[in-house]
């Protein structure tokens, strides 16, 4: 790669990005007169050009940053070899990935208030929006909850503020209406112009927002308006990617192919190949470049991407009018969008993509129901988590034996994972999500059992084939200070007739109702023995026995009655049960339980 000295604009060549010295890196929207690689021979004329205005702004921010060195993709990279720009376009990713510090100029945007996630300014017109709106929780209600809690709700707010403002913006729409207040206005003049910059339309500013550790928003004017971790969630409402991946605590490969996929679905690029070349790094990718394919350089992505994973939400995309309906694979980014929400469930056995020019091959369960086949695509949305995505089909004719190939019939549906199963048996039944604290990382060493956890969503989940009460599970987690603690579950069944046994409970529990029977998670967190014997332990508890933890008393309908509190030093850990979304009712057959561990430091009179 060539960087660019910060001091005498001269290029110099480094073999790979971890081998170069500390870098800048830049991230723009292409304009008229940019300073090009031959460009560099001639500085006079480099600097006569308007684009070198860029080149200026970030060589001088990275010596007082301490940086002797700058990368901007006009310069540094010699587009009339064909090599060269393959190597880069397949190098993007990592090259902003190893960079120090990466500057997003928008040079659309001039900054007229303070705009961060925290800032006074936002809070405080937060809670004045809060007070005025007709319907919503009061902070007389949030005593029970943590600081973790506190702050999703101020995320909710804050995406609803943003929504608003963009959709107002864009359409002029003749419901919206400024603020009087003075503040307010600048404030949502800034929102508007930072969510609308031209910067979140562009294709390859996806990877330029998803790669770098370090990433500082500049406005037209080289003034910083706040730095990503500032800033977060705004950007992720804006970009549609979850806060965990925008702050790295979340690996990209651990979101699905459709939900990446739909963070590029109302992007756009000069030329139609560079939508899908501009994707490369986010799937850890590589492909020759074939200007000139068109769409076709989207297909061979994909095409790539499948024989790299098992992940079948690829072709969880609703098929367009105007599209052959036969086509297995998407013809432009745009046909993912509202795919943001889709996870992936492992449902059964899938084996590895492979794709010829005969077609698709793969593994999967394949359904039939009212005279129409279905593929399971292993996915679902997380506003239906009791439905699966499923591909309907139509069997080939004149196929021997049991083999079959397919043909792509129509748009995927959403089925009842009960339907979609062989038989009732391997239908889900439970799910108990586990919630970390964000503000300590908790990172997890082992589950169990190991088969039925998703430990990247810290999911658990239950077929009814395995539904045998009571039903016991748990994570293994490792403090920053060493501690080993183990995260106890258990699912039981009570007659409803008889709740003795409930008001007996001495651990964290929440609780569900069907008609006939209340279900009853109970948590409880252990120090000083393996996951196997916290477990062990667990299932054969009952209301006699003397806890691990200690237990405090709290009172909120719907959620346990305790919690379960582990003193770990200076710190406690304080696991809480509650019904998912506050729904207590079972819910299409499906018992649900939200499980909270909360990272606290009790003060002392």
């Amino acid at each position: 790669m060539w960087l660019l000295n910060a001091k005498t604009y001269a290029l110099k060549f480094f073999h790979t990005a971890k081998t170069a010295p500390p870098y800048a890196i830049l991230s723009h929207t292409w304009e008229d007169d940019e300073v090009l690689f031959k460009d560099m021979d001639d500085l006079e004329k480099a600097k006569a050009k308007s684009g070198w205005q860029k080149i200026e702004y970030i060589c001088r921010q990275a010596l007082e940053d301490g940086l002797q060195w700058a990368w901007v993709d006009t310069c540094c990279i010699d587009k009339s070899s064909s090599a060269e720009l393959s190597e880069a376009i397949n190098s993007m990713f990592k090259w902003h990935e190893c960079s120090t510090v990466c500057y997003v100029y928008l040079c659309d945007v001039t900054m007229t208030a303070a705009l961060r996630d925290d800032a006074p300014t936002v809070s405080e017109w937060l809670e004045r929006a809060d007070r005025r709106a007709p319907v919503g929780p009061t902070i007389s209600s949030f005593g029970r909850y943590s600081i973790e809690t506190l702050w999703r709700f101020h995320v909710g707010d804050f995406r609803t503020v943003i929504y608003e403002i963009m959709f107002g913006i864009k359409n002029d729409h003749e419901g919206y209406t400024r603020p009087c207040n003075e503040l307010d206005i600048s404030l949502i003049d800034t929102l508007g112009a930072f969510s609308t910059a031209k910067w979140w339309s562009r294709g390859w500013t996806l990877q330029e927002l998803l790669a770098p550790r370090n990433l500082v928003f500049m406005d037209q004017h080289w003034q910083q308006i706040a730095r990503l971790s500032e800033l977060v969630v705004t950007v992720s409402t804006i970009s549609s990617v979850d806060v965990e991946v925008l702050l790295k605590t979340a690996p990209l490969k651990s979101r699905c192919i459709a939900e990446r996929l739909s963070w590029a679905s109302k992007r756009s690029t000069t030329r139609e190949e560079d939508t899908a070349y501009a994707l490369l790094g986010i799937f850890d990718a590589n492909m020759p470049l074939l200007y000139g394919e068109r769409s076709r350089a989207f297909e061979r992505l994909q095409e790539v991407i499948s024989q790299r994973s098992n992940d079948l939400s690829i072709y969880a995309w609703p098929r367009q009018p105007t599209v052959d309906k036969h086509l297995m694979y998407a013809t432009a980014p745009s046909y993912f969008a509202g795919l943001s929400a889709v996870r992936t469930r492992s449902l059964g056995p899938t084996t590895g993509i492979s794709v010829s020019f005969m077609g698709v091959t793969l593994t999967s369960r394949v359904y039939r129901k009212y005279g129409h086949y279905y593929i399971d695509l292993g996915c679902y949305d997380m506003l239906t988590p009791n439905l699966q995505i499923m591909l309907v089909v139509l069997a080939h004719e004149n196929i021997v034996e049991k083999l079959y190939s397919w043909l792509r019939l129509k748009a995927p549906i959403v089925y009842p994972l009960a339907a979609t199963a062989t038989s009732v048996e391997q239908s889900l039944a439970a799910s108990l999500t586990v919630h970390l604290p964000k503000e300590q990382r908790l990172p997890v060493e082992n589950a169990y059992p190991r088969e039925h956890w998703n430990l990247h969503s810290t999911q658990f989940y239950c077929s009814l084939r395995d539904l045998a009460f009571p039903v016991t599970a748990g994570l293994e987690f490792k403090t920053s200070d060493g501690y080993r603690v183990c995260l106890a579950l258990r699912l039981d069944l009570h007659d409803r007739n008889n709740s003795s046994r409930l008001k007996k409970e001495t651990v964290s529990s929440g609780f569900v109702y069907d008609r006939v029977f209340t279900y009853q998670c109970s948590a409880e967190l252990v120090l000083g023995l393996s996951l196997d014997q916290a477990c062990t332990q667990f299932s054969s508890w009952h209301p006699q026995d003397t806890p691990v933890t200690n237990v405090a008393n709290f009172g909120h309908p719907g959620y346990s009655q305790n919690i379960s509190r582990l003193a770990l030093g200076e710190r406690q850990l304080t696991v809480e049960v509650g019904a998912t979304k506050h729904k207590y009712l079972v819910d299409h057959g499906m018992i649900e339980f939200d499980i909270f561990i909360i990272a606290t430091t009790p003060t002392t009179e």
